[in-house]
């Protein structure tokens, strides 16, 4: 019961991150893994272009989204402890 309140204040977050990257301002941890979640993807999945190698582009989008994570994880902490020190 504990993590499905933790999933839902995260996919809350996540959504309003959305709306956040939409507006372009970057208030919190979970807007901007969002954008850096899309900008890795379009990295990833772009065709090739002139004058970069592909290995590049696969690893800058593969940081990039790997960062987005991290981001994402370290909110989920967040979150955990600030309901434990509540408690």
């Amino acid at each position: 019961m504990k993590n499905k309140n933790i999933f839902k204040k995260i996919g809350g977050e996540f959504f309003i991150g959305i709306l956040e990257f939409l507006g372009t301002t970057f208030e919190s941890k979970i807007s901007f893994g969002v954008f850096l979640i899309i900008t890795g993807g379009g990295i990833l999945l772009s065709p090739i272009t002139q004058g970069i190698d592909l290995t590049i582009q696969y690893i800058l989008g593969s940081i990039l989204i790997v960062f987005a994570l991290f981001l994402f994880i370290w909110r989920i902490e967040e979150i955990k402890n600030e309901k434990n020190q509540n408690k």
